[in-house]
């Protein structure tokens, strides 16, 4: 039975109609995980004769192809077939060579075309394809071969060879899709893409009913990460490593889960293999059934077979390595450990979005937000846990549950349930003359606004300075491509050194959320001014 369109997904699809009429050929579509980023595109390109999917990832290109082919035969089992016959590439090789043999419901399975590895399909209605492979044989390729191209995860379209292979084809649409409006080396994606035709807000998705809400919390430790050194606008991973993989606060990760989420089942997020490891090895020691996810396959001979067993609950803890950041449905995840440490949102929403998916069936059926809500309050998973792992920092401007919803009205906060932010609302007013009298007012002058030049100048190459500087921070200059305007807010956002900190405490600013080299200059022309005031 085919699936039906949800409200947002039609508008999407009327949005980057619309936009092509007014001639904007590269488009992006913002859809938070789990709102059918996939499905929505499917359909978009229904009308459109040849569409290629590129894709960075194996899990990616599977999704895509068992999406495709759902919506082509709504009645086969696709997604049980691929995964009966160990992958989808290696299903569709076993149908097309069964030639006129194959069963005539896998006629569909000839649609698709793979261009990956020694594979090279570029005539079939349907193509994915690897971007480390497409890009080495654009010269195969007639520019105009595609009616339609999309870019899966296209906050990395920056990368060489991605930018090689969206200038290099002539298609009537070029469709981005990711949750995280955000490109992966820092950079704008207006460099790139002509505009975002539509967006729809996770909060809106929470408040609608079409995801599960995030309930977040702060588990704190008296680890300090000021002395973590930044490379790329991310922490250093050899750094953070050997500060946040210890004993005590992999302990501190099982006993959270533990006192909080005990029984659901666990995606935990690591900064590299070896702390994978050593919060796996923790957690089998206190009997609990853990696996390493990590795409070494030394470490992790059997991904498939690894997630299989999580999905069935033989194992109750992931522990994983950047591969569950995108690709991975699994909608009985109840429970998110952060148990690395960014700088990134991006990367902190990829991984957050992983437990945001409602369970199979609750929501089908339901036509009006209060019912589905009430649908999925009444479920085997009414919320997501995220156990946030939180380390401090004066000198970095860390991205977690907590540096996201500290400013924000209690109404629009991500990571609080509608159930608490009730409660909250409604004790708001007596915690508040509960506490008058106990509270002390410290008065710290804020950081600087910094405003950045949005002059037609800052879309220029940034400059041989500039460049040399994005080098120093650990910025991959060779690889990607960077604009003036990239570049200054690039350099503008590193963190201040912890001299210049200093001295802004000093001096009674509120450094508490971290400074940047920008702020700590304006900052620092403050001071002066006021010595010349005196």
């Amino acid at each position: 039975m085919a699936k039906e369109l949800r409200p947002y997904q039609k508008e999407a699809i009327i949005a980057v109609q619309n936009a092509l009429q007014r001639g904007v050929k590269k488009q992006i579509i913002v859809l938070p995980t789990g709102c059918g980023k996939t499905y929505t595109a499917v359909k978009t390109l229904a009308d459109f004769k040849r569409k290629m999917w590129c894709v960075d990832r194996e899990e990616l290109l599977e999704q895509a192809g068992v999406a495709f082919l759902s919506d082509l035969a709504p009645d086969v089992p696709v997604a049980k077939l691929v995964d009966q016959n160990g992958g989808l590439i290696e299903f569709i090789n076993n149908v097309k060579s069964q030639g006129v043999f194959a069963p005539p419901e896998y006629d569909v399975f000839k649609k698709i075309g793979i261009v990956k590895a020694e594979h090279f399909d570029i005539d079939s209605e349907i193509i994915l394809s690897s971007i480390q492979t497409l890009h080495r044989r654009l010269d195969r390729i007639p520019k105009d071969h595609f009616d339609a191209i999309v870019q899966d995860e296209c906050h990395g379209s920056c990368s060489t060879t991605a930018r090689k292979i969206i200038n290099y084809f002539t298609p009537r649409l070029l469709l981005g899709l990711t949750a995280t409006p955000h490109r992966a080396d820092g950079g704008n994606l207006g460099d790139i893409y002509d505009d975002i035709v539509y967006q729809y807000p996770m909060l809106k998705a929470f408040e609608e009913g079409y995801l599960c809400e995030l309930d977040a919390i702060q588990i704190r430790t008296d680890l300090n990460l000021d002395n973590v050194k930044t490379t790329a606008g991310e922490f250093n991973q050899r750094d953070l490593r050997q500060e946040v993989d210890t004993d005590a606060r992999n302990n501190l990760i099982y006993e959270s889960y533990k006192k909080y989420a005990d029984g659901k089942l666990n995606v935990i997020f690591c900064v590299d293999i070896e702390h994978a490891k050593n919060v796996t090895q923790k957690l089998t020691e206190k009997g609990e059934k853990a696996e390493i996810f990590v795409s070494d396959q030394e470490v992790t001979s059997d991904r498939r077979g690894t997630l299989n067993r999580f999905k069935s609950g033989e194992i109750t803890h992931l522990v994983n390595v950047g591969l569950f950041t995108t690709g991975m449905d699994v909608p009985s995840i109840g429970c998110i450990t952060m148990a690395r440490p960014t700088k990134s949102l991006t990367l902190f929403m990829q991984m957050i979005g992983r437990g945001t998916r409602t369970l199979p069936g609750t929501i089908d059926g339901i036509d009006n937000p209060e019912g589905r809500r009430e649908a999925i309050a009444k479920s085997n998973k009414p919320n997501c846990l995220v156990l946030d792992i939180c380390d401090s920092s004066y000198r970095h401007k860390l991205v977690n549950t907590w540096s996201l919803d500290q400013d924000k009205p209690v109404e629009q906060r991500l990571f609080t349930t509608t159930k608490k932010k009730e409660k909250i609302i409604e004790s708001r007013e007596k915690l508040f003359q509960a506490n008058r009298a106990k509270d002390q007012r410290v008065s710290l002058f804020p950081l600087p606004k910094v405003v950045l030049s949005d002059s037609i100048r800052m879309k220029d190459p940034a400059t041989m300075n500039q460049l040399m500087f994005l080098d120093k921070l650990g910025y991959d200059v060779k690889n990607y491509q960077y604009s003036k305007g990239d570049a200054n807010r690039l350099i503008s956002n590193a963190p201040a050194s912890v001299a210049q900190i200093y001295v802004l405490k000093k001096n009674k600013y509120d450094v508490s959320k971290g400074v940047t080299i920008a702020e700590a200059r304006l900052a620092f022309e403050q001071i002066e001014k006021k010595k010349f005031s005196l």
